[in-house]
């Protein structure tokens, strides 16, 4: 009566923590978010920010059609809704949203359009943090070293190119 119960739970532990990308290479970050509505810590917001971000350059990347990069877009958004980020980064999260919402009808303008930033201490907070979420592994648009808009893009698509 326990072998039915057992194999169903390491079936949902099985899909819960199956492979890190999916069919079109974006990373999963919907294990960041929780439906308690409880208030993430910066590592997991992070988390869903860096994720997000990732996968939004490698649609760009890779994607044939603007519509593969809105849809990257439009999940990006569903996590982002699906998060209380602390307080001092809610304004920020309904910002950040308000901007991805005005770039799925335009994916690619994401490249050339600077997204909104936290208040500066909640920003410098969240990058002395961006080492410690392996998601934050290339530099985000938080980083103030790190150029948001089309520089990222050239960055990246330059280390691409001198990686090959």
């Amino acid at each position: 009566m326990m072998l039915p119960l057992i194999l169903a739970l390491g079936a949902m532990l099985f899909a819960a923590c199956g492979g890190s990308s999916s069919k079109n290479g974006t990373t999963p970050v919907a294990d960041s978010t929780n439906s308690s509505g409880a208030t993430l810590g910066d590592e997991a917001y992070l988390k869903v920010i860096c994720g997000g971000t990732d996968n939004f350059y490698h649609a760009v990347q890779t994607a044939t059609t603007a519509d593969a990069i809105s849809k990257v877009i439009r999940t990006f958004i569903t996590d982002l809704q699906g998060v209380t980020p602390p307080a001092d980064l809610q304004q920020f999260n309904k910002d950040f949203i308000k901007y991805l919402q005005d770039a799925v009808d335009n994916p690619t303008s994401l490249l050339s359009v600077n997204p909104p930033l936290p208040p500066e201490k909640a920003r410098q907070r969240l990058v002395s943090k961006e080492s410690n979420v392996k998601e934050c592994t290339d530099p985000t648009f938080l980083d103030a070293g790190n150029t948001p808009g089309p520089a990222r893009t050239a960055t990246t698509s330059a280390t691409a190119t001198a990686a090959h």
